[in-house]
């Protein structure tokens, strides 16, 4: 997948008295902006999106693997199993369509 280059660090500051703070993520290997994230939410929620999206390259491809190994498993045999790891698989293919 051809993104910028992950860890991803969630950072964050205080605009100005009494504003909610701007939370933006970047790349440690690169200096690069990952992902503005605007202050038009609250607080927590700004906080909790900017820790989702911070952590996704390594969720992505964590998933993956980890579909892959249940797909070589006696696990993949239960059709609710079979069900999800085709999920998370579908998934994996549209992000590397976007992301070639």
């Amino acid at each position: 997948m051809k993104s910028t280059p992950g860890p991803w660090h969630v950072k964050f500051e205080r605009l100005g008295e009494g504003q909610f703070p701007y939370h933006w993520i970047e790349s440690t290997n690169v200096f690069s902006c990952v992902c503005n994230l605007p202050s038009g939410n609250t607080h927590p929620e700004n906080e909790a999106n900017a820790r989702l999206i911070a952590v996704a390259p390594d969720y992505h491809e964590e998933a993956y693997v980890l579909a892959l190994l249940v797909l070589q498993s006696d696990l993949y045999k239960d059709p609710d199993v079979r069900d999800q790891v085709n999920n998370v698989l579908a998934i994996h293919r549209r992000v590397e369509e976007v992301n070639p």
